[in-house]
């Protein structure tokens, strides 16, 4: 990963929000070398998970393989996009999308798998406070992520909680978390 990263991608040293199940995605804001876009870059270390046994590692490893495979075939403008998926080894999953700031369990303060506490947080992230109108705002964007999901995609989500909720820089809620999901059989409604 770390070659084709450094290649296109000029990413931050350590990361600032963490999301996904159990906030095991680290996230790290990086810029596209060739366009100077800001995007966000998702990383699973498999180092974070040495005390648990092989089989619950590998579990927990096919559970962010399938988020990251269901998010590249969505396409709505309330779930987060996928730009790149970078090389996958033993020992790393990663990806880039859109900008996102932090994930919504980390705007409620569960700062989990964020880095140690000599750094400081984001002061976006200390910051920030949703309004009532933005905080319905977002839920309104979820509700229609979750509508293209069901309906469009035919997949159940089965995981919509804070931690696979993120907000972009502008404000905007997206959808993300897909690993626990389901696709409906076309019979199914």
């Amino acid at each position: 990963m770390g070659n084709e990263l450094t290649k296109k991608y000029d990413k931050d040293k350590i990361h600032t929000a963490s999301g996904g199940h159990e906030c095991l995605w680290k996230i790290y804001q990086a810029r596209v070398k060739s366009t100077e876009e800001q995007v966000s870059v998702f990383v699973l270390d498999l180092d974070d998970f040495k005390g648990l046994p092989k089989n619950e590692r590998e579990q927990l490893f096919d559970i962010y393989r399938k988020d990251i495979r269901a998010l590249r075939e969505m396409n709505h403008p309330s779930i987060l996009k996928v730009l790149d998926v970078l090389e996958e080894n033993k020992k790393c999953l990663a990806f880039v999308a859109e900008r996102v700031s932090f994930s919504l369990a980390n705007a409620l303060h569960r700062f989990q798998n964020l880095p140690a506490t000599g750094q400081p947080l984001p002061r976006e992230l200390v910051e920030y406070r949703a309004t009532e109108m933005e905080a319905g705002r977002g839920l309104c964007h979820i509700a229609e992520a979750l509508q293209h999901t069901h309906f469009v995609s035919r997949r159940l989500h089965l995981g919509v909680a804070p931690e696979s909720i993120f907000l972009t820089p502008q404000g905007v809620w997206k959808l993300g978390g897909f690993g626990f999901s389901i696709t409906l059989a076309p019979s199914e409604t």
